[in-house]
């Protein structure tokens, strides 16, 4: 099992690479995408504002390695601006079309409808360990980013945009000042994180893990 990661000079790289390795999988950094379409799953790191990640992937001519993560079904991970990337658009500082794989746009926290307060002040960004609401009831056999870890288990976030907790593709949803917002989304092989499992801890290393071995128990 090989993992690519996607470099497309925006993400925290260092530090996610050596969190694979240190689970023992095999992993490349690369831009190149012969290099990584000869892995069997790809992650989508990001960091910054929304507009300018979008750009930089556009300048990496990577619009074909999406295409062929489709066609050719390959499981990929977005990670806090990796994972907006995979929705519609977002509203950071000008509208900007996101890949639209997944339902739903990018919102300033504080934007965000169903917002139990709205005349409380909210600090943005959100930087903070927060638990992550999924249901048990909900993980499939070896298939799923949370299989094995605790429903109490806290995350690192830090973020000022994200997605709905409404958004149809939403699996998990965590809450920050009052305001619920999309924390884990997936669509067929496609999966995304608001949270970096990087700097997560040994929660997050499991999750990581978790997605190397997804569909392990599948194969031949």
């Amino acid at each position: 099992m090989k993992l690519g990661v996607i470099d497309y000079g925006v993400g925290n790289l260092r530090s996610l690479h050596n969190a694979l390795i240190s689970l023992g999988v095999e992993a490349i950094v690369s831009s190149n995408i012969d290099r990584l379409l000869d892995c069997d799953k790809l992650i989508l790191p990001g960091v910054g504002a929304f507009s300018y990640v979008k750009k930089r992937f556009d300048e990496a001519g990577l619009d074909e390695l999406t295409t062929e993560v489709i066609v050719r079904d390959i499981p990929c991970l977005g990670i806090c601006v990796g994972m907006q990337l995979l929705f519609e658009s977002s509203n950071e500082f000008e509208t900007t079309c996101g890949l639209g794989l997944l339902s739903g746009k990018v919102v300033r926290l504080d934007e965000l409808d169903g917002r139990e307060d709205r005349d409380c002040k909210v600090r943005i960004p959100n930087v903070s360990w927060l638990k992550v609401n999924f249901s048990t009831a909900q993980l499939k056999d070896g298939l799923d980013l949370f299989s094995n870890i605790s429903p109490d288990a806290k995350f690192y976030f830090v973020h000022s945009y994200a997605v709905s907790h409404a958004s149809k593709d939403t699996d998990a949803h965590s809450t920050y000042a009052g305001i619920k917002f999309c924390a884990s989304a997936s669509r067929d092989k496609l999966f995304g994180v608001q949270f970096h499992p990087e700097k997560s801890g040994k929660n997050g290393l499991h999750l990581l893990n978790n997605f190397a071995k997804m569909g392990k128990k599948n194969e031949k």
